[in-house]
């Protein structure tokens, strides 16, 4: 058990060696640097094979639905009446955004307070390549930012996600395998 713990450590602490001397070699071998990148965003485009209710395997459009109506049966809605006592977006609200200050230093600490152990989002990179290349990355995120900040736009792009379901089980399914 020591043994494999040890060798696991040591393969970690070699991977993140390289990693490490791909990101310093970076600006002098640029296509060793996204040969390496590509190789990790390889992600899975597909949802894996579901059952409809009947236990048949269902089509994409199918499981689509599936998915929906799951999840609609699991989240509640709120009460429109509710929602009539909180305030409407009108023109003062639209222009809070103009006190917003930040500078390269900001986009800095918080590129190397990433959290190396996240996957990447719709993006695709990975969180350690931007805390790797905090510092040259930090320059073009800052005036990106102050760019859309001073627009008023956000691109459509800085708006999607990725959203993935994980299964719970239910404590009635497990107090049932349990009890076999």
């Amino acid at each position: 058990m020591k043994a494999r713990n040890a060798a696991k450590s040591e393969a970690r602490k070699a991977v993140r060696r390289y990693e490490k001397e791909i990101a310093k070699r970076a600006k002098k071998n640029p296509k060793a640097f996204y040969k390496y990148v590509n190789g990790k965003i390889k992600t899975k485009d597909s949802v894996g094979v579901l059952d409809s209710e009947n236990g048949e395997a269902v089509t994409d459009k199918e499981k689509a639905d599936l998915l929906n109506n799951f999840f609609c049966s699991v989240y509640t809605t709120e009460d429109r009446n509710t929602m009539k006592n909180k305030p409407r977006l009108d023109d003062s609200v639209l222009h809070l955004l103009e006190d917003v200050q930040f500078s390269e230093d900001d986009v800095t600490q918080l590129l190397l307070q990433l959290n190396v152990c996240k996957s990447p989002g719709p993006d695709n990179i990975h969180p350690r390549v931007l805390k790797e290349c905090a510092k040259e990355l930090t320059l073009p995120l800052f005036l990106l930012f102050k760019k859309s900040l001073s627009a008023g736009i956000l691109p459509e792009a800085w708006k999607e996600g990725h959203v993935t379901p994980i299964f719970k089980r239910d404590p009635d399914q497990m107090l049932a395998i349990t009890d076999l």
